[in-house]
């Protein structure tokens, strides 16, 4: 029973942990686009200031999002970490799951780093 219930409640933290950050990566696939759309440095330079400003703006936003979501993955994680007994064992997949969210977010927060 009480399995059943720690399963539950993983479940639905890796659900929240895993909205968050696919939120975070849809903004960040739009940089990632939008800066490779603008191509080369020299047509960057041809952009002009306003344009640069949103782009570096909406930049600014992706980060924060995955930055915010790797937080979240984090603090799941921890609070996962620190339930004791037997039910342990039934985490192992939530764990794994949270695992691959956070180096999801962070190789995108790392891509997007460089578009800015």
């Amino acid at each position: 029973m009480q399995e059943a219930r720690v399963k539950a409640l993983a479940a639905k933290s890796v659900a929240e942990a895993s909205a968050t950050v696919s939120a975070a990566e849809k903004d960040a696939e739009a940089v990632i686009s939008m800066a490779a759309a603008a191509g080369s440095s020299e047509k960057l330079n041809e952009l002009g200031i306003d344009k640069l400003g949103v782009i570096k703006e909406k930049t600014d936003k992706s980060a924060q999002a995955l930055s915010e979501a790797r937080g979240k993955v984090t603090q799941v994680s921890a609070s996962l970490e620190a339930k004791k007994g037997s039910s342990r064992a039934a985490l192992l997949e939530a764990r794994v799951e949270l695992t691959k969210l956070g180096t999801k977010a962070g190789t995108l927060e790392k891509k997007t780093q460089k578009c800015n």
